[in-house]
């Protein structure tokens, strides 16, 4: 997920000018909640592991990687002979990634590389299978993101994304009409011709 750009706006006449420092994106959640949540989300991430169908010498992206969250436990599942990759948009995330990698003995097969998940860096048909988890409620424009997940997997295989329902939320506020409208992202079915490419089996835990 990539950080917004806000531009400065003059200050109203007779206000007092203050000066603003740039904050370098430093990621937006650390490596302890995102441990603690995956316990909370084991039986689902389970399922969304099976989905992928993976087998010994296969090859699996994981966009949205983390601290190497599930990239090592997919390892299991494309040895002997397979690779995975995870791609985060935060270089401090990739850096412990990478570091877990090394000291689980698996940097041969798993590696992982900062980057955006609008512009994913692989080409066409590189993976057998795609996944993401609980990264595109973040997204300024999930459906981008899905299509380059679909772009990079080749034809027949499979994406599985894996995500919160905040739709199911219920807020009990006494100003409703400051609550902001929902926003639905149109996910097209398995074969169907779309700008997202050629088909594949897209499929939703």
């Amino acid at each position: 997920m990539q950080p917004s750009d806000h531009a400065g706006t003059p200050a109203p006449s007779g206000a007092v000018e203050t000066e603003t420092a740039m904050v370098e994106f430093k990621g937006k959640v650390d490596v302890s909640y995102l441990a603690a949540l995956s316990v909370a989300v084991r039986r689902d991430k389970e399922r969304s592991f099976e989905l992928l169908d993976l087998a010994p010498g296969g090859s699996v992206l994981d966009v949205g990687c983390g601290p190497a969250t599930d990239t090592l436990v997919l390892a299991a599942r494309v040895t002997p002979g397979g690779r995975v990759v995870g791609v985060d948009f935060d270089p401090e995330m990739i850096a412990t990634a990478d570091e877990r990698a090394q000291d689980a003995g698996l940097a041969s097969t798993v590696t992982h590389l900062a980057a955006d998940a609008m512009a994913l860096p692989f080409p066409d048909g590189s993976f057998d299978a795609c996944r993401s988890e609980r990264m595109f409620q973040h997204l300024p424009d999930p459906a981008g993101a899905l299509a380059e997940m679909m772009r990079v997997t080749r034809p027949g295989g499979r994406v599985v994304v894996f995500d919160t329902d905040h739709f199911s939320v219920t807020i009990d506020s006494p100003e409703p009409d400051h609550l902001a409208p929902p926003r639905a992202v149109q996910v097209l079915a398995p074969g169907s011709t779309s700008p997202l490419g050629p088909p594949h089996n897209l499929l939703l835990p």
